[in-house]
């Protein structure tokens, strides 16, 4: 294993960077008609409001109140399916949906066919991971390829996985091994384990081997051990893993360091792409960038992360934009009781009920 290092941050602020816009938000006005907003731009897409909507970069997938599948790309609407598709499920980069037991991934030109009996799936940014009962098998599908990870047999029931942005690991309790899909790729993470307690991310996974108890995590192909105890929990996100460790420090690791973010256990912390966010002493805080960060000394009453910005309510439910840490002050209304954010465009209702979208710095607004 490659040895790391261990350092205690104290607070700090960073230096403030651009924010990378997305440019599409769908949202449903209060008389149920569906609209989406698109650079700038307001279009009606259907009378009444969908059954299911996911964001995927510049495209939107949606199915509509009749039960038709559709998708919005390149400000047009096409219709994949009719009538009969569910479960539609999304990230950055991918989409997929079911037709019955038919999992489709909605690729460019037309859908592509992944499984005739597909039992259970999800969708990462780079990544479908799915259980094929037909054959007996758990695929990815990745870069364009359907990847088989693992014989599932019947006796087995649900197979045991978890699925990151780029990672995926499944536990196979026949041969006490965990498998790890990364690049293309199959291998064993571990093996003679009669449990594996995993948290995958984006380049990297966090993993407790039961061998012998150590928290380990798998960090663009390299093995570095990080506590000689079990961590109380832990989440990964896109090349960090935070922890609460046995003695309940709240750490995270990240380019080959532990950082020491608090040393006394948070309320709570959630890991979201880049970002690590938490509760501590009644205060909101971020570790982003290798630095701890005061965002508000109180607790705000819904928050949104995405693409390492964080969106919130202030006390006077004024809505505010954290970004590498830069403040923005997104409305100088007060009273906004709800909030969205789609990497770089924030929706929220007016006192008025108008859709209200601030995108690169500017508030749009509908009726």
């Amino acid at each position: 294993m490659t040895p790391i290092r261990s350092t205690t941050f104290v607070l700090g602020f960073l230096i403030i960077t651009a924010i990378t816009a997305q440019d599409i938000m769908p949202f449903t006005t209060y008389q149920d008609r569906f609209y989406v907003f698109d650079q700038g731009a307001f279009t009606q897409l259907e009378p009444r409001k969908p059954r299911s909507v996911v964001v995927s970069g510049d495209r939107m997938a949606y199915v509509s109140d009749g039960g038709d599948l559709k998708l919005y790309a390149d400000g047009r609407t096409t219709t994949l399916e009719r009538g009969n598709a569910t479960d539609l499920k999304g990230s950055e980069h991918l989409m997929a949906y079911r037709v019955g037991n038919l999992l489709k991934a909605a690729t460019p030109g037309r859908p592509k066919v992944l499984s005739y009996n597909c039992a259970d799936y999800d969708v990462r940014d780079s990544l479908i991971i799915y259980h094929d009962e037909q054959e007996h098998m758990l695929d990815v599908f990745w870069n364009g390829r359907i990847i088989p990870v693992a014989n599932v047999l019947l006796d087995q029931g649900k197979p045991q996985w978890d699925a990151g942005a780029n990672t995926a690991v499944f536990y196979d309790h026949d041969s006490r091994t965990a498998y790890l899909f990364y690049q293309g790729k199959v291998s064993v993470l571990f093996d003679g384990a009669d449990a594996a307690r995993v948290s995958c991310g984006g380049d990297i996974v966090g993993y407790v081997d039961h061998r012998d108890q150590l928290l380990r995590v798998f960090d663009h192909g390299v093995d570095y051990d990080l506590e000689p105890f079990p961590p109380r929990d832990m989440q990964a996100g896109d090349g960090l893993m935070a922890y609460t460790s046995v003695s309940g420090a709240l750490k995270c690791y990240m380019n080959g360091n532990i950082h020491t973010v608090s040393e006394f256990p948070p309320t709570t912390y959630a890991v979201k792409d880049s970002l690590l966010v938490f509760v501590d002493q009644g205060m909101l805080k971020v570790f982003d960038r290798g630095e701890v960060i005061v965002v508000e000394r109180f607790v705000p009453e819904q928050w949104s992360i995405q693409g390492g910005m964080l969106a919130y309510l202030d006390l006077n439910r004024h809505v505010r934009l954290f970004h590498h840490g830069e403040r923005t002050e997104v409305s100088r209304e007060a009273g906004v009781m709800d909030l969205r954010l789609e990497r770089g465009t924030i929706l929220y209702r007016s006192n008025t009920g108008a859709a209200r979208i601030w995108w690169r710095g500017k508030v749009y607004e509908h009726y």
